[in-house]
């Protein structure tokens, strides 16, 4: 006797919940395909988490090498003697640009702890190269000077401030939860940690911090370098001596000031609104390293030929100059007598 279609519904129902299945499709699979579909999967996810650290360890290597290249590349122009401080600032960008922590950028696996070892690593190799170029020599930073070490130094405090276009990308990525560092950033903190550190050496400070501070004194010539180099850079810019160089143009107007005694003129009908804004941006900056060099018990030092170059100059507005260029003139004309004050 044919089985009653309800004893039909009830066998394909057991089946059902004795497989597992999900689909009507699973009622007719038996459970041993079922058991064979799970160890596939279960193949498959691992395969996939092998194939995912297989990435992350190409990335970083990828990533290792690209920073670890540009670094000596770049290094070497900065080293060269008889290479133009211009250049020298230049490839400084790129050097600093390429520590591996400006392309760390919190993908995949790459975490927190990775990120702090390369903070690490960073400035370590930074300040061993700062050691050996510095070689025990503080002497004041000297801006005209156009061979030798100096240029080199100068080129590095100036661009020291460097960030990396990706690690600001990757710091603003929704999620990323981290906050873009430069070198100098970096620095600062240690300097500022110093009093932690000396009252409590197990003090919970980033690990880059003791890199720093096993070199205080270098770190502490690096601010004076970036503050004298940003302050000649503005005068530089200011001069409107496009066809020289900055030590030429430098050299240039202390020459001038031996021959027509006290003052030097910066006529402002010679530059744009555009350089005038910039170089108000690089005394701004210069301002603050001085503050932060006093915020850590230093003195600043300011090169006694930049000093007399601030102090002597004299602005010759743009009679013809627009809105725009008027109210960058008068905002540079503010901080110069910050500037001039807090010297």
């Amino acid at each position: 006797m044919e089985p009653s279609v309800k004893a039909k519904s009830q066998a394909i129902l057991r089946i059902a919940i004795l497989c597992s299945a999900s689909s009507l499709v699973s009622v007719f699979t038996s459970c041993g395909q079922l058991d064979q579909m799970k160890n596939l999967s279960s193949q498959m996810n691992g395969t996939t988490q092998d194939m995912l650290t297989e990435t992350e360890l190409l990335e970083r290597q990828q990533r290792q090498a690209i920073s670890s290249q540009s670094r000596r590349d770049s290094l070497a122009i900065i080293m060269q003697d008889q290479t133009a401080i211009e250049l020298k600032i230049v490839a400084a960008g790129v050097y600093f640009d390429s520590f591996e922590f400006q392309l760390w950028e919190n993908i995949l696996r790459d975490d927190e702890f990775q990120r702090q070892v390369l903070l690490e690593r960073g400035t370590q190799e930074f300040m061993v190269i700062l050691h050996g170029l510095i070689n025990g020599d503080y002497s004041d930073p000297d801006p005209t000077q156009k061979t030798g070490r100096m240029p080199s130094l100068l080129a590095l405090g100036e661009m020291v401030s460097q960030l990396n276009d990706l690690q600001v990308a990757a710091s603003q990525r929704p999620g990323s939860g981290f906050q873009a560092v430069s070198m100098l950033d970096l620095i600062q903190t240690a300097l500022l940690d110093k009093n932690l550190v000396n009252q409590d050496p197990n003090a919970d400070v980033p690990s880059y911090v003791r890199q720093v501070l096993y070199f205080e004194s270098d770190a502490e010539f690096l601010m004076d370098l970036r503050y004298n180099i940003l302050t000649a850079t503005v005068l530089d810019k200011i001069s409107g001596q496009s066809s020289m160089g900055l030590g030429d143009t430098l050299e240039f107007y202390l020459s001038a000031l031996g021959w027509f005694g006290t003052q030097w003129v910066a006529d402002f009908s010679k530059v744009n609104e555009v350089e005038i804004s910039q170089s108000l941006t690089y005394l701004q900056q210069a301002i603050a390293t001085r503050a932060f060099i006093r915020s850590i018990g230093g003195n600043p030092v300011l090169n006694d030929n930049i000093k007399r170059l601030m102090n002597t100059l004299n602005i010759k507005v743009d009679p013809g100059a627009g809105a725009a260029k008027a109210q960058a003139t008068q905002d540079f004309k503010s901080g110069m007598s910050e500037f001039n004050a807090g010297i």
